[in-house]
């Protein structure tokens, strides 16, 4: 084979062969790492979203008590302005 020059081609092959096994295995390494980092992202996004969906419940529930709070209170005023018209004790409102 040397005397058409293929073994030239047989030597190169053989010495880049290592190197690319070995850049093969760091990119195998690399897709595992970016695998485990993008199944923990994930997970986060997971826990923030449900994090963010019991806040969002959270705070209908805040805004629903204070809108309650709101109504109790016109209506306490509004009892208030029937007793000072009527002059009405509160035990017979």
């Amino acid at each position: 084979m040397n005397n058409l020059g293929l073994g030239f081609v047989f030597t190169v092959r053989d010495l880049a062969t290592s190197r690319i096994q070995r850049l093969e295995r760091t990119f195998h390494s690399l897709d595992q790492r970016v695998g485990i980092g993008s199944a923990r992202i994930d997970r986060a996004f997971s826990r923030m979203a449900a994090g963010l969906g019991v806040f969002t419940v959270g705070a209908a529930a805040i805004g629903t008590a204070f809108a309650f709070a709101t109504a109790a209170g016109h209506f306490e005023t509004a009892i208030a302005q029937v007793a000072a018209v009527s002059g009405a004790s509160a035990t017979v409102l």
